[in-house]
């Protein structure tokens, strides 16, 4: 009795890892093992010449591993040691298309919790995460960069940032990767988009809610480009998450989790888990940053007399404390005019 074998058994094949990647093994082979009578060998053909081919055998006799373990290591080793990749092997079918469903692309299946990736330094799949424009939408999607990381211990994470919060990105470590995007306009900003050496993209999620970040996604080459529709359909992505009107009035980092769970076997993970401090404030600083500007939503923006009134009332409660008044260089006559209403410098 001969069986083929692959790396995707489907959803009751038995979670194992192949060249550091997970895969679903066909519990079949280990089941006809269990007789005393059945003799197991791994069959394999290498290519000869046009036409010509030779089989070789090798007696499968491991006690301390499954028959399925056993082969898919034969199988690695042929792999690892050919000089040209062991052709016969069929790379171009397409393999390892196991847990990468859009319901399950940011949570693994429960069968492949049980390995530690960290200490293989080998990653299943790529994913990419076009960062918001702005930076309080930066640190407000954070908790879906971490929740992201715990689902997927077995992904490469990478974010796409402007560069001027690339250092700030990297010195969270929240991320395996953060890629600057191009500093140009227009058609040449595509085309270098298009340019960026950034590897294999398995799945893009794309925050910033417009349709420059999805044709991103595509110029990107993004297998699987997903996002939330808040405010109209984005038909650049093929696997959109429709926010309804009751989900649209809630806080905007409370849609990223409901859209969360439609990527995580419809389970959302709890926002309230990811939402902790980072740990890296000085406890022993008496200086406060003031940030009083909010130059893309005017709206937002606290009136600057309310401002003064803050600073003013924590200052005489807490005397000790010292404030350091920071914005953009668009945002400098907001800064002056604080400053010039506050009774403490």
């Amino acid at each position: 009795l001969a069986v083929l074998y692959d790396q995707n058994a489907g959803v009751r094949g038995s979670g194992s890892s192949f060249l550091g990647r997970i895969c679903s093994f066909s519990p079949l082979p280990d089941l006809l093992a269990k007789n005393k009578e059945v003799f197991c060998v791994h069959a394999v053909t290498k290519r000869l010449a046009f036409f010509r081919s030779r089989l070789e055998l090798n007696e499968i006799s491991n006690p301390q591993k499954s028959v399925s373990e056993s082969v898919h290591e034969i199988l690695a080793n042929e792999i690892n040691s050919s000089t040209r990749g062991f052709p016969e092997w069929l790379w171009s079918h397409g393999k390892w298309k196991v847990n990468d469903m859009n319901h399950e692309i940011f949570l693994l299946q429960e069968k492949f919790k049980k390995f530690n990736f960290e200490t293989t330094g080998k990653h299943s799949i790529q994913i990419f995460v076009r960062m918001p424009n702005w930076l309080g939408d930066v640190v407000m999607a954070l908790p879906v960069i971490r929740a992201i990381r715990k689902g997927r211990p077995d992904a490469e994470i990478s974010l796409l940032s402007k560069s001027a919060y690339v250092d700030l990105l990297k010195s969270l470590g929240v991320a395996d990767k953060v890629h600057a995007l191009p500093q140009t306009s227009g058609f040449i900003y595509f085309n270098d988009v298009r340019k960026l050496n950034i590897g294999p993209c398995d799945a893009m999620l794309v925050l910033t809610n417009s349709w420059r970040g999805d044709f991103e996604s595509i110029l990107l080459s993004a297998d699987v480009r997903l996002g939330a529709e808040i405010k109209g359909r984005r038909p650049l992505l093929n696997a959109p998450f429709p926010v309804s009107k009751e989900i649209r009035k809630a806080h905007q980092l409370s849609v990223w989790f409901a859209m969360m769970a439609r990527y995580c076997h419809f389970s959302p993970p709890s926002m309230a888990d990811y939402c902790e401090p980072f740990g890296m404030r000085d406890f022993s600083s008496n200086t406060i940053l003031v940030a009083p500007g909010s130059l893309n939503s005017p709206e937002k923006r606290l009136p600057v007399k309310y401002w003064a009134k803050m600073l003013n009332l924590i200052h005489n409660k807490f005397p000790e404390l010292s404030f350091n008044i920071i914005g953009t260089p668009s945002e400098d006559e907001i800064c002056n005019d604080l400053y010039s209403k506050v009774s403490i410098h």
